[in-house]
């Protein structure tokens, strides 16, 4: 999202002195908003799964303040 920020950010620059077409800066600007939309979905989603698995846990209250320590791993089981 900052680099979204920051190429949004110097199109604007470039736009006020002249020197790129109105298209391109409002083009920087929709990939922005787009990389915000994006980056809310992706904050719900973790929201989301967070909750059920601590439904899956049985937590709640306090409990559900848990953080995960290093990196997880996921492996497949063969039955």
């Amino acid at each position: 999202l900052d680099a979204f920020a920051a190429s949004r950010d110097g199109a604007k620059a470039l736009f006020a002195a002249g020197n790129i077409p109105e298209l391109d800066f409002t083009t920087q600007e929709a990939a922005y908003q787009e990389a915000r939309v994006s980056v809310a979905q992706i904050e719900l989603e973790v929201l989301d799964r967070r909750e059920a698995l601590n439904r899956l846990l049985g937590l709640h209250g306090q409990e559900t303040t848990w953080k995960a320590e290093g990196a997880l791993l996921c492996t497949t089981v063969k039955v």
